[in-house]
């Protein structure tokens, strides 16, 4: 039987030793996107997350296969990106004989620092063959542009 306390002191001490090593002082994301905040839960027990710049935007890839579609919520307020849903066990039969389950199951729920160069308003979600993903576009001043470069004669 294993203990949800070491595991979240693991979780602790993992989040205290990565901030030591951040190098430089940069962090991987522009404007802090990708900060977690609070979310109570140990490593183990919500889904995995990508979350990539793709200059028009960013997208966030949340890996939830089984997710009950009726469950999903994502919501965006201010600075916080945060989203939630349940992924449900299997139903087992008499005859099914695991010999290992590393499936996470259960309600999950998860909270991001957006960055403060993204239009909120226009943040869209959809469920596809057990990816949630998230399109958070940057605000308009925010997205790269080209510039053209004059020659001088």
């Amino acid at each position: 039987m294993w203990n949800r306390g070491l595991f979240r002191e693991f979780d602790r001490l993992g989040r205290e030793l990565s901030r030591g090593f951040t190098p430089l002082g940069f962090t991987r994301f522009p404007g802090s996107f990708g900060t977690e905040l609070v979310s109570g839960q140990n490593s183990l027990s919500y889904p995995k997350v990508n979350i990539q710049d793709e200059g028009e935007g960013y997208r966030v890839h949340v890996i939830a296969p089984g997710l009950d579609s009726d469950s999903v919520k994502v919501t965006a307020q201010k600075n916080r990106l945060e989203f939630s849903g349940r992924i449900r066990a299997e139903q087992l039969s008499d005859n099914d004989k695991y010999h290992r389950s590393e499936r996470s199951v259960g309600s999950f729920q998860r909270s991001f620092r957006l960055p403060t160069d993204v239009e909120v308003d226009k943040i869209t979600a959809e469920y596809k063959d057990g990816i949630l993903n998230i399109e958070v576009p940057k605000a308009e001043q925010s997205k790269p542009r080209s510039i053209e470069v004059a020659i001088a004669n």
